[in-house]
């Protein structure tokens, strides 16, 4: 069974960053036939606020389709097919930055594992644990008891843990806690790779939001400014990972991605 991918925007900060994405994005999914359940949703005020309500979210989507569905930030750029998620067995898929292969490491047909590190393993230090080095988006969850027990733990860790975290530290909580107990397995490092590092084996590129609220919640939690620098570029490297292909993308052939103005496939202007 193919997943479904679902993913919703909030504008906030006053910018149209999270809009501006989602309809690039629809037009991204249509590129590749994928199907795709894209929300708007009020805004909680704060990108913090909103990150957090990821979750529960997810968890409606999935009762509302009962099937696998794929969480996606809705910055993520999509460069090849999403093959490897198609008639999944597992509970829970991340991708991640470095996964020893002991923890259950997938290999898909999408790109080639050519050495230790492409397998998601480092040879020189290795990795203590996956939670560490996962990746909040994408996330791959089977319509299971399992996935729907592992969804709700996070809406709860939420709930009850620090009111300065985002959603991606509760997450990680709740993988340690179930690793052993559900199906969850990790794609190596080569598929989702940061803003502007895409390489040959890339599926996938993660966005990183750099709106007002956020660099100001990650001051807040002692980041530093090369740290806030790093994990917020916006759109910074947009034209070096879609490589003069905007139509792919969802943008138009004669317009600049760096002026977001692209096509858009949910309606907000009439289109359809």
């Amino acid at each position: 069974m193919k997943p479904i991918v679902i993913s919703f925007f909030s504008d906030v900060d006053g910018r149209t960053y999270y809009s501006d994405h989602a309809a690039r994005f629809m037009g991204n999914c249509n590129y590749f036939n994928i199907k795709a359940d894209v929300r708007e949703k009020a805004s909680l005020g704060s990108y913090q606020a909103n990150c957090r309500s990821k979750p529960q979210f997810i968890l409606e989507r999935m009762h509302a389709w009962k099937s696998p569905v794929i969480w996606m930030d809705i910055d993520t750029l999509i460069h090849k097919p999403l093959r490897i998620f198609d008639d999944m067995p597992y509970d829970v898929v991340f991708a991640s930055s470095f996964v020893d292969p002991k923890y259950g490491t997938i290999v898909g047909p999408e790109f080639e594992c050519r050495n230790e590190w492409a397998a998601g393993h480092n040879p020189e230090t290795g990795v203590a644990y996956p939670a560490d080095c996962l990746k909040a988006s994408p996330i791959y969850l089977n319509y299971t008891p399992n996935a729907i027990s592992f969804v709700e733990q996070w809406i709860e860790s939420i709930e009850k843990n620090n009111e300065n975290w985002f959603d991606h530290e509760s997450l990680f909580d709740v993988t340690y806690a179930n690793q052993k107990e559900m199906n969850i397995k990790f794609l190596p490092w080569t598929y989702c790779a940061s803003p502007g590092c895409r390489g040959y084996d890339t599926v996938l590129s993660m966005g990183l939001a750099d709106v007002d609220s956020k660099i100001k919640q990650l001051r807040h939690n002692g980041f530093d400014e090369e740290n806030i620098e790093g994990s917020s570029p916006g759109n910074r490297y947009i034209e070096k990972d879609i490589q003069g292909q905007g139509e792919k993308y969802g943008y138009t052939q004669t317009v600049s991605p760096l002026q977001m103005s692209p096509k858009d496939p949910l309606g907000r202007h009439g289109r359809q």
